[in-house]
């Protein structure tokens, strides 16, 4: 009796295994499109599911970087108002020295 054994058929989609007993002229008891056919069904599977997974990965992907725009528009919203308020408090600071200034000369005179 010869053991079935499975060896690696590469294919595009991954690995796949096929009965290379019935290959081998060892046997043949018709099971062949029996065997093509669960290879096929199997096959297809994977490959839905592996279409399923890619779809979930790209929404889950699309999620996120719509989270991340959003985090940006934010911190970009913070740093222009902090941006704004550094720039009124530098303009006053710059019109209370320049006041201080023009005192100072007033009184050397």
């Amino acid at each position: 009796t010869t053991k079935n054994r499975r060896t690696p058929a590469t294919t595009t989609g991954g690995v796949e295994y096929m009965d290379t007993s019935s290959h081998a002229g060892s046997q043949d008891d018709g099971n062949t499109n029996n065997d093509s056919s669960s290879l096929k069904c199997r096959r297809q599977k994977r490959l839905e599911r592996n279409r399923e997974s890619a779809r979930l990965s790209r929404r889950r992907r699309k999620h996120y970087l719509e989270v991340l725009e959003e985090r940006v528009a934010q911190l970009s919203k913070e740093m222009d108002a902090g941006r704004r308020w550094h720039v009124s408090q530098a303009v006053t600071q710059v019109a209370q020295k320049r006041l201080q200034a023009l005192q100072q000369q007033q009184q050397q005179q």
